[in-house]
């Protein structure tokens, strides 16, 4: 087993609201998820958004470890979605079709909430466990999830650092 890195300090606090992605959002949750994959366990700080009209996003600080590109990610709703059987089934490679996005799989992980600070009760608890696939093509970038409460789908694109930064850390709003 890889030694775990450690996520870094959160880079903001679970509460406050910002623009990004021409976009205003109110954070909701902070979670820091432990990935587990082939050679590599770590983790990393995920922020559960919403933005006006209450549609959910996922704001992930760092997808690998000591990455500190941030990524934004907002639900797909496929019109016919892959079953979490489906999705367990995939290797490396495989090419997937995600509500018309094709891209190969890059990445097979299991993901881990182990900490988790929410303003919202839908969230989920800390222990919970999804199996997880990414996939990109050019700067699109593909995230699925499932376990025994469903799948979920998720469309995601890098962000400037310094449009998140001004966002959500006070510091850098002054």
């Amino acid at each position: 087993v890889p030694p775990k890195i450690s996520a870094p300090v959160a880079p903001f606090t679970a509460r406050g609201e910002g623009r990004i992605d021409a976009k205003n959002y109110q954070v909701r949750g902070h979670a820091v998820m432990e990935i587990a994959g082939v050679g590599q366990v770590f983790d990393r700080h995920e922020y559960q958004l919403v933005d006006e009209n209450e549609n959910r996003a996922v704001l992930v600080y760092g997808l690998k470890p000591d990455n500190k590109e941030w990524f934004l990610f907002t639900p797909l709703q496929p019109l016919e979605p892959m079953t979490p059987l489906q999705a367990a089934a995939l290797r490396m490679g495989d090419t997937v079709n995600v509500d018309g996005y094709i891209a190969p799989v890059n990445e097979l992980f299991k993901s881990t909430i182990r900490q988790m600070e929410s303003y919202d009760t839908t969230n989920f608890n800390g222990g919970t466990a999804f199996y997880s696939f990414s996939a990109q093509t050019n700067s699109i970038y593909l995230l699925v999830r499932w376990n025994e409460s469903g799948i979920n789908f998720y469309r995601g694109k890098t962000l400037p650092a310094n449009e998140v930064n001004a966002a959500f850390i006070p510091a850098v709003k002054n």
